[in-house]
């Protein structure tokens, strides 16, 4: 142990309790004072029964273990476990940490279908600190710089992605409007070739494949994820027919009412091969009509998404978008030559996101690594 730390278990450092729960139904629209649920704020009601900030760990479900701090006068609500030092010995930001990385809280839960803590549970479980205040701060402020940085990396992020739609808007106009003029075609009539991709069940999937498989999850909000994804064997004729190359467009024709119709254009992998699932469409276009970029962010726009809505088809779980109904959608078609334009900008753009995304992974790397630190012997 570090000198100076001292090692004690949770029951014997803080209170550890859940507060009385409110439903649903009695949260108020406008109330106040913010609640607490398992995850965060669900809502707002006309008291509260913590003046202070208090560490809340999830308790129930899913998320179990998840670490949430509450904003002063709030309601926390039993779907939270709160955990508050006894003696002011622990600084609660340092506490915060410690189930972040300086303690075993997975020990904890119980239960497979539905996994849960109980305080009986939680206070045996040990932790140690510094016995320092003003250590415990110290290492506070460095954890809380290095996860500032993470922050700011991906607020950097996010205002990157916001370019795109920006720019489409100010070059083209609300499509819904088309305050420009620019002529519409339907969707079968700008398309070169659409197919539905390939057919691989779970138990032919396996992290130790060749190739990667895109599934439904994959695509959405213009992009397409080409990390952490299953892999399938394939032959050489399926790797032809169905590997993916720049600008291929995926439309997600199966899924859930809320997922069903989202869209992503591939820019590409680390890997020379990558396939997708039979419940995922591709679509190539005419080029000599519509650039991909464009067409990627046109998809993205509230009147395509009001259109994919309309033509929605299902029952209470599953969702699909046929072709049949799709291959009517009215595309706006500009000149080549500003899609062109446009194209060139999103490349810069991607270009910049690419570099956050780097920084971003770099500075999580960072941070996890002190916080690892901060608790190693």
């Amino acid at each position: 142990m570090k000198q100076g730390w001292i090692t004690k278990t949770l029951g014997e450092t803080c209170e550890i309790y859940q507060p009385k729960t409110i439903t649903g139904k009695d949260l108020i629209e406008n109330g106040p004072y913010p609640v607490f649920g398992a995850n965060g704020i669900i809502g707002r009601y006309d008291k509260y029964n913590h003046e202070e900030p208090q560490l809340l760990i999830t308790c129930r479900g899913a998320t179990c273990g998840t670490v949430n701090v509450s904003e002063p006068y709030s309601w926390i609500t039993g779907n939270a476990m709160v955990v508050r030092p006894k003696d002011g010995s622990i600084d609660l930001k340092f506490l915060e940490y410690v189930f972040r990385g300086g303690m075993e809280i997975h020990k904890a839960i119980t239960g497979a279908a539905q996994p849960q803590i109980t305080r009986a549970n939680l206070s045996p479980l040990t932790i140690s600190y510094p016995t320092s205040l003003p250590e415990q701060r110290r290492i506070v402020d460095l954890l809380s710089r290095a996860e500032g940085i993470v922050r700011l990396r991906r607020e950097a992020e996010k205002k990157a992605a916001e370019l795109i739609p920006a720019l489409f808007l100010d070059m083209f106009g609300d499509p819904g409007r088309n305050p420009k003029g620019w002529p519409s075609k339907p969707l079968d009539a700008v398309l070169a070739e659409t197919k539905l991709g390939l057919v691989r069940g779970a138990k032919e999937t396996a992290d130790d494949k060749p190739f990667p498989y895109l599934r439904m999850d994959a695509v959405g909000g213009g992009y397409v994820r080409t990390t952490g994804l299953k892999r399938v064997d394939a032959t050489s004729t399926e790797i032809a027919d169905y590997s993916l190359r720049y600008g291929d467009f995926l439309f997600n024709t199966r899924n859930s009412k809320e997922l069903v119709g989202k869209t992503g254009m591939f820019i590409g992998a680390s890997e020379p091969v990558v396939l997708f699932n039979n419940n995922l469409m591709r679509m190539r276009f005419d080029q000599q009509i519509l650039v991909p970029e464009y067409v990627n962010a046109l998809f993205q726009t509230k009147h395509m998404q009001n259109q994919l809505d309309s033509i929605k088809r299902g029952t209470t779980s599953v969702f699909a978008i046929y072709y049949k109904d799709l291959r009517h959608l009215q595309l706006t078609t500009p000149s080549l030559d500003m899609q062109a334009d446009f194209a060139r900008h999103v490349s810069l753009v991607q270009s910049i996101q690419g570099q956050n995304a780097m920084a971003t992974l770099k500075a999580k790397a960072t941070f996890d690594a002190l916080l690892a630190q901060a608790f190693t012997a």
